[in-house]
């Protein structure tokens, strides 16, 4: 089938070669996802229950700006945390922006105290 467009000219329709995969009914195609061990649920616990310690600790502000964001702070883990240090001394919490900071500029965070050496 050839159409003609606005100037005269004649268009052919794309064809694909090869079907479209849908998947499964509604077209969506989604990857399951991975299930937690019971030992990273536990781990996942331990966390979030110092986040809200150090949260209460600091009344809710950045530990570097001091400006109140209360509960949308982010627990910031000091020391990595592959070496499973979650306790209320590895923990910092601060705001979108510091973390950021943290991550963009290391050495002014080693300075400071918010990453360890190393890190």
């Amino acid at each position: 089938m050839v159409t003609q467009t606005r100037n005269g000219m004649k268009q052919t329709p794309l064809k694909r070669r090869t079907p479209l995969n849908r998947g499964n009914v509604d077209g969506l195609k989604r990857t399951p996802l991975k299930s937690k061990s019971s030992r990273q649920i536990a781990v996942d616990e331990i966390w979030r229950g110092v986040r809200q310690q150090k949260i209460l600790e600091t009344g809710g502000y950045c530990e570097i700006c001091g400006e109140f964001h209360g509960l949308k702070l982010i627990a910031h883990h000091k020391l990595r945390r592959s070496y499973n240090n979650h306790t209320i001394d590895n923990c910092a919490v601060v705001c979108r922006d510091c973390h950021d900071r943290i991550d963009a500029d290391p050495t002014w965070a080693v300075k400071l105290g918010f990453k360890i050496k190393g890190y």
